[in-house]
């Protein structure tokens, strides 16, 4: 369905995005639609890797640090689900 609604570009709710088969792509729900989200070049691959480290030592015993880790939102009273390059999740 991911596929499918994204080449025709129609609008989907979130429940329908959720319940989207997996693939081997990620994939962000934006303003009703569903965008690929592109693979990093190895720059950006490295230093994501570099950061994942450094917070994950950083925030030890405080929270949690997930790489490509998509989150339910709401934005302008819109349900998006972006896909964050580090999340940060605070346990406090």
């Amino acid at each position: 369905m991911i596929v499918a609604a994204q080449q025709e570009k129609q609008s989907l709710t979130l429940a329908e995005f959720l319940a989207s088969p997996e693939s081997d792509q990620n994939h962000e729900f934006i303003d009703g639609q569903v965008i690929r989200k592109i693979s990093p070049k190895r720059f950006h691959a490295s230093l994501q890797a570099e950061l994942l480290v450094f917070l994950r030592t950083l925030f030890e015993g405080k929270g949690f640090v997930y790489p490509e880790w998509g989150i339910v939102l709401k934005r302008n009273d819109q349900d998006w689900c972006p896909v964050a390059d580090l999340t940060y999740i605070s346990i406090e």
